[in-house]
């Protein structure tokens, strides 16, 4: 997990832009932010096979997410674009993963402060990161 986005290094269709280095509390879940009922029925069963604890989110649900300073990943491709911006800007909100076919480099390359993993699919790879984040907390 030493390749970052900074370092211009692509791996597979994963980019890495820091790894994660934050402490996480196994019970504290991730939340997965999407409009699209066939990648939120995907991401729980993925979640599940990695032991990853997961709650599913809507937009509608940010104000509530951001109180709790929540654990994000961003399902990139069905987020109106006004909600991906208020996502990447908040200070409230913990981004720990995006993936979407089209996810701009911007994104992948977004502000050091920040430790994102990227992905152009949802797929168990994701999964298996956050398993090790969990695992390395």
């Amino acid at each position: 997990m030493g390749l970052t986005i900074r370092d211009s290094v692509k791996v597979e269709d994963k980019f890495l832009l820091n790894p994660f280095k934050g402490s996480l509390m196994n019970r504290e879940p991730f939340h997965y932010l999407t409009i699209d009922p066939v990648n939120a029925a995907t991401a729980e069963e993925l979640a599940e096979q990695n032991c990853v604890l997961l709650e599913l989110a809507e937009p509608r649900d940010l104000p509530r997410l951001e109180k709790e300073n929540a654990l994000l990943i961003v399902d990139w491709d069905f987020i109106p674009p006004d909600y991906r911006d208020r996502v990447l800007a908040s200070t409230a909100l913990r981004v720990i993963a995006v993936h979407g076919y089209n996810v701009p480099s911007s994104v992948a390359t977004f502000p050091p402060r920040r430790d994102i993993l990227c992905y152009s699919k949802l797929g168990p790879e994701l999964f298996q990161a956050l398993d090790g984040l969990l695992s390395a907390a």
